[in-house]
């Protein structure tokens, strides 16, 4: 676990502790559904405690096989996450920390700090909301369910909206009153 002792910290007084620990962030696979699979993650980075607050920064790294949000096949993802995280203590001072959200500022209460959490939080927010294999995936077809990517299907895929369908109509009479007159208008 990678667990920081703030006493331990404060009494350094500046100095940077380095951070390196590589573990597992399982419960990734459970919080996405496209998340099929994680390597082991790398934090390497200090930790420093200056006036007043625990500052965390660094680098996280690693691997996951993800699903295509298209085509559903399976497919690699590297990622390298910068870290900068700011932990005060609960009896410090917490209307800066609430004044300073965006600067990610955690307020701790006891003596130490589990940082797998928060790190296990950027991790997740680093997963594409719909992961793709590659940009141009052509998709399954909706009808017939074949790989667009590996395959071409006969399928028509043209939908049109039963509310418009009128509509349609509409434009295909039209068109065909056009192509009966003659060419010089009569």
């Amino acid at each position: 676990m990678m667990i920081l002792r703030l006493p331990e910290l404060e009494g350094q007084q500046g100095k940077a502790l380095r951070v390196h620990e590589v573990f597992a962030a399982d419960e990734l696979a459970r919080m996405h559904p496209q998340v099929q699979s994680l390597s082991p993650v790398t934090m390497d980075g200090e930790a420093r405690y200056e006036a007043g607050e625990v500052r965390v920064h660094g680098t996280l790294s690693g691997s996951m096989v993800l699903s295509c949000s298209r085509c559903l096949k399976a497919f690699p993802f590297s990622y390298s996450i910068p870290v900068d995280e700011r932990f005060v203590r609960a009896s410090g001072d917490e209307a800066a920390a609430e004044e300073d959200d965006e600067e990610n500022v955690h307020v701790v209460e006891g003596d130490t700090v589990d940082l797998k959490p928060y790190l296990v939080e950027l991790i997740a927010l680093s997963v594409p909301f719909a992961p793709l294999c590659d940009e141009a995936c052509k998709g399954l077809c909706p009808l017939c369910g074949i790989d667009r990517n590996a395959e071409t299907c006969s399928c028509r895929t043209e939908r049109i909206d039963p509310r418009l369908a009128v509509l349609a109509e509409l434009f295909a009479d039209q068109q065909g009153q056009t192509d009966k007159k003659e060419p010089n208008g009569k």
